[in-house]
């Protein structure tokens, strides 16, 4: 009802009023028109106001369910919002703040919001509440709250002064989730970045393998020649043995260097497990400090695996050597190997192995122990504890590859004080291991017209030598255009065309893929110190006679002559 309506309403029954009490004593005088025209204007009014109330009940009822709406909204709303007294006194909450804080709404008021926020961030806290008085402006503040029975959440602080400046509205919004997510982005970019180092690692493994490997052959061709010459109980001849030794565990290297960046698979055949560590075992003895005492547990019968023994190797040396600075160089190192069944609960869930029959290797140090924070990341490629000029990182993490690719699995155990063990498992076969090779003495000679192709001349001279020592007729070609002119000119000069794959003009592949051509029946042989343009097999799919590794081997090459060489003998 508005203030106009409301006093003329007033004014009519006022005025009715005193002309019903003029009139009360000569009633003679009023006319029954009068007295019907008055009743009618004062019946009249009572309808208006009977609307007018009717209204009024309306207004007050929409007025009740905004009010309800507006409750709901505020309780119910997916972000925290409290008032606060400024020294952080709650004045009042909604429901979703009182649950964040863990506790019942009604026993808010009165408390300290700051008795949730975690101890170490309750200065960033007071500070939010100091700035938020002060200044007009909204404050932003970040922290963690503690709340009862709850995990800790970490929450934005939004507050805004009220206009008498008196109390502050802080809305609380739970942003854990989009921090969880925000590390597990860093997570992956830390990852991004260890596999961009792994990339630039392989990059450079593939960059330095083909001519490190030639400069192995040169050196690895002169030591053959040098104990061809020399008499067999010559002085220097264990020297050059050693010298042969170094050399193949170099090529080793850059095997496992290739192998650890994806680019070489490993060349897997059966092998006795217990003789590669007994024979790693008294190699590490001679390095390992007599201040240790080294213990092993070895079956008598055979263990066998399918295995790169010399990666076994690598795995076993650097399990050992981490054993020893752990123990400071002094303490006890055992090594143990047993056969096992394996149970799918056995194996940690980020393996993709089988359950199955495993021979078990164990690795256990007396020393200090490993840290929980760091035993999760001792695989991960370049962590080291080590300092500055100590170690890069890599010598667990090229042991994990090396597991991984052998379709095994790792276990560790470890506790601060009291040591650590390292267990790892390799899936046994019943496969015998290969045979020794054959001895210098043993290796097959030959008469066969040898076109030998290398870019490199030192490497064709000392490879011409050595295979003239085993009776072949060796012509060397320094570049695949002057050899496919040679073999052209006189197809059938050659029996057998050895070819290096990495040279200028024509590749070693592309090369043999014309000899073939033009004699579709020649033995070939391809080498390569590293390629990612040829494999294997897709080699033998060419048609080659055999592909091989350098630094080439005398025994190896021969018995690939002898191969590539045994369909055409007599």
């Amino acid at each position: 009802m508005t203030a106009d309506r409301s006093k003329e309403a007033d004014d009519l029954r006022r005025r009715a009023e005193e002309r019903l009490k003029s009139q009360a004593s000569s009633a003679h005088a009023r006319t029954a028109d009068e007295t019907q025209r008055l009743i009618h204007e004062l019946q009249v009014h009572q309808i208006e106001l009977e609307m007018q109330n009717e209204e009024l009940r309306q207004s007050r009822a929409e007025v009740e369910v905004e009010r309800e709406r507006y409750a709901d909204l505020y309780d119910f709303a997916p972000v925290g919002y409290f008032t606060l007294q400024q020294d952080g006194t709650i004045i009042e909450v909604n429901l979703t703040g009182a649950r964040l804080l863990g506790s019942e709404r009604a026993q808010l008021p009165g408390k300290r919001f700051g008795a949730h926020v975690a101890e170490g961030e309750l200065p960033a806290f007071n500070a939010f509440l100091q700035r938020s008085f002060a200044a007009p402006a909204k404050q932003v503040c970040e922290v963690n709250l503690v709340a009862n029975d709850l995990p800790p959440r970490t929450v934005q602080l939004d507050g805004a002064l009220f206009s008498s400046r008196q109390s502050l509205r802080v809305a609380v919004v739970d942003i854990t989730r989009l921090r969880q997510e925000e590390e597990e982005r860093k997570r992956l970019m830390r990852q991004l970045f260890q596999a961009r180092k792994m990339k630039a690692l392989g990059v450079l493994a593939g960059g330095i393998a083909h001519d490190f490997n030639n400069l192995l052959a040169v050196i690895l061709g002169n030591i053959h020649l040098s104990q061809m010459k020399l008499p067999a109980d010559s002085k220097i001849a264990p020297y050059l043995s050693n010298a042969m030794t170094a050399i193949v565990r170099s090529r080793d290297l850059v095997t496992q260097i290739l192998t650890f960046s994806r680019q070489k698979s490993p060349e897997l055949e059966p092998v006795n497990l217990p003789l590669v560590i007994d024979e790693t075992s008294r190699l590490l003895r001679a390095t390992i400090p007599t201040s240790i005492d080294i213990q092993t547990d070895l079956p008598h019968n055979q263990v066998t695996i399918n295995a790169d023994s010399t990666q076994i190797q690598e795995v076993l040396i650097n399990l050992c050597n981490n054993a020893v600075r752990a123990m400071n160089a002094q303490g006890e190192l055992k090594i143990k190997l047993e056969p096992l069944k394996v149970g799918l609960t056995d194996i940690p869930i980020q393996y993709n192995v089988a359950p199955g029959h495993f021979a078990r290797l164990s690795v256990r140090d007396s020393g200090a122990g490993i840290a929980p924070e760091v035993l999760e990341k001792i695989f991960d490629p370049f962590f080291t504890t080590k300092g500055v000029g100590e170690g890069n990182g890599m010598g667990l993490a090229v042991v994990h590859g090396i597991i991984e690719s052998h379709a095994g699995f790792a276990k560790v155990r470890s506790y601060q004080g009291q040591g650590s063990t390292f267990e790892v498992y390799f899936p046994l076969i019943t496969d015998s291991p290969k045979e020794d090779s054959v001895t210098d003495e043993d290796l097959p000679r030959g008469k066969e017209r040898v076109l030998f192709v290398d870019d490199e001349q030192m490497l064709a001279d000392i490879w011409s030598q050595l295979l003239a020592e085993y009776g072949y007729q060796v012509t060397t070609a320094t570049s695949s255009q002057q050899a496919l002119q040679l073999f052209s000119e006189q197809p059938q000069r050659f029996d057998l065309v050895i070819t290096d794959q990495t040279m200028p003009e024509l590749t070693g592949k592309e090369l043999i893929e014309k000899l073939l051509s033009i004699r579709p029946e020649l033995p070939t042989i391809l080498c390569t110190g590293y390629s990612d343009l040829i494999n294997q097999e897709d080699a033998l799919a060419l048609g080659v006679s055999a592909f091989l590794m350098k630094p080439l081997d005398i025994s190896a090459l021969s018995q690939a002559i002898l191969k590539a060489l045994d369909k055409d003998r007599p």
